[in-house]
Protein backbone atom coordinates (compact mmCIF):
# COMPACT_ATOMS: atom_id res chain seq x y z
CA UNK A 1 0.00 0.00 0.00
CA UNK A 2 2.55 2.36 0.69
CA UNK A 3 4.39 1.63 -2.28
CA UNK A 4 1.15 2.41 -4.38
CA UNK A 5 1.20 6.46 -2.40
CA UNK A 6 4.62 6.78 -3.21
CA UNK A 7 4.36 5.98 -7.13
CA UNK A 8 0.68 8.02 -7.22
CA UNK A 9 2.24 11.31 -5.10
CA UNK A 10 5.16 10.78 -7.72
CA UNK A 11 3.57 9.96 -10.82
CA UNK A 12 3.20 14.07 -11.81
CA UNK A 13 7.25 14.44 -11.51
CA UNK A 14 8.81 15.63 -14.19
CA UNK A 15 11.28 13.40 -16.04
CA UNK A 16 12.61 16.08 -18.09
CA UNK A 17 12.63 19.94 -17.90
CA UNK A 18 13.18 20.44 -21.83
CA UNK A 19 12.51 18.01 -24.61
CA UNK A 20 14.06 18.73 -27.92
CA UNK A 21 11.95 16.99 -30.96
CA UNK A 22 12.78 17.12 -34.52
CA UNK A 23 10.74 17.64 -37.69
CA UNK A 24 11.83 15.42 -40.57
CA UNK A 25 15.26 13.85 -40.83
CA UNK A 26 18.64 16.05 -41.13
CA UNK A 27 17.85 17.94 -37.59
CA UNK A 28 19.77 14.89 -35.42
CA UNK A 29 23.05 16.80 -34.97
CA UNK A 30 21.10 19.88 -34.42
CA UNK A 31 19.17 17.94 -31.87
CA UNK A 32 22.58 16.74 -30.62
CA UNK A 33 24.15 20.00 -30.26
CA UNK A 34 20.88 21.14 -28.17
CA UNK A 35 20.77 18.47 -25.52
CA UNK A 36 24.55 19.04 -24.98
CA UNK A 37 24.51 22.71 -23.88
CA UNK A 38 21.59 22.12 -21.80
CA UNK A 39 22.67 19.21 -19.85
CA UNK A 40 26.21 20.86 -19.57
CA UNK A 41 24.17 23.59 -18.17
CA UNK A 42 22.72 21.02 -15.77
CA UNK A 43 19.40 21.15 -17.27
CA UNK A 44 17.57 17.75 -17.73
CA UNK A 45 16.91 17.21 -21.43
CA UNK A 46 15.53 14.74 -23.18
CA UNK A 47 15.12 13.83 -26.96
CA UNK A 48 14.15 10.86 -29.50
CA UNK A 49 17.76 9.10 -30.83
CA UNK A 50 15.96 8.17 -34.12
CA UNK A 51 17.23 10.09 -37.04
CA UNK A 52 13.60 10.73 -38.58
CA UNK A 53 11.56 10.46 -35.18
CA UNK A 54 7.56 11.08 -35.85
CA UNK A 55 6.43 14.75 -33.91
CA UNK A 56 3.29 12.91 -33.04
CA UNK A 57 5.88 10.08 -30.63
CA UNK A 58 7.97 12.85 -29.57
CA UNK A 59 5.16 15.01 -28.08
CA UNK A 60 3.62 12.05 -26.27
CA UNK A 61 7.09 11.80 -24.65
CA UNK A 62 7.21 15.12 -24.00
CA UNK A 63 3.75 15.14 -22.12
CA UNK A 64 4.15 11.81 -20.26
CA UNK A 65 7.68 12.85 -18.82
CA UNK A 66 5.83 16.02 -17.44
CA UNK A 67 8.42 18.39 -19.79
CA UNK A 68 8.67 22.10 -19.00
CA UNK A 69 9.71 23.01 -22.24
CA UNK A 70 9.56 21.95 -25.78
CA UNK A 71 11.98 22.69 -28.57
CA UNK A 72 10.96 21.67 -31.72
CA UNK A 73 13.72 21.53 -34.98
CA UNK A 74 13.20 21.00 -38.37
CA UNK A 75 14.53 21.74 -41.78
CA UNK A 76 12.68 25.67 -41.37
CA UNK A 77 14.36 26.28 -37.86
CA UNK A 78 17.74 25.13 -39.24
CA UNK A 79 18.11 26.96 -42.12
CA UNK A 80 16.72 30.29 -40.53
CA UNK A 81 19.29 29.09 -37.27
CA UNK A 82 16.36 29.29 -35.11
CA UNK A 83 14.31 27.04 -32.38
CA UNK A 84 11.12 26.80 -31.89
CA UNK A 85 10.15 26.73 -28.08
CA UNK A 86 6.87 25.85 -26.70
CA UNK A 87 5.64 26.01 -23.03
CA UNK A 88 4.09 22.93 -22.27
CA UNK A 89 1.98 24.00 -19.47
CA UNK A 90 0.64 27.81 -20.92
CA UNK A 91 0.39 25.62 -24.52
CA UNK A 92 2.76 28.73 -26.22
CA UNK A 93 4.75 28.58 -28.38
CA UNK A 94 7.58 31.15 -30.05
CA UNK A 95 10.25 31.29 -32.34
CA UNK A 96 13.70 32.47 -30.96
CA UNK A 97 17.47 33.31 -33.22
CA UNK A 98 19.05 30.02 -31.81
CA UNK A 99 21.30 31.86 -28.65
CA UNK A 100 18.26 33.85 -28.04
CA UNK A 101 16.46 30.51 -27.46
CA UNK A 102 19.38 28.65 -25.37
CA UNK A 103 19.23 31.53 -22.86
CA UNK A 104 16.23 31.87 -22.61
CA UNK A 105 15.82 28.16 -21.36
CA UNK A 106 19.09 28.63 -19.49
CA UNK A 107 17.60 31.28 -17.99
CA UNK A 108 14.79 29.57 -16.75
CA UNK A 109 16.29 26.86 -14.66
CA UNK A 110 19.31 28.92 -13.60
Amino acid sequence: ILMGAVKKENDNISKYDVFVAGIGSGTLETRLKVVTLLRRAGIRTGMSNHTNPKISKQMKDALFSYTKYMVIIGGEEMKQNKLKIKDMDAKMEQMYDYQDGIDFLLSKFS
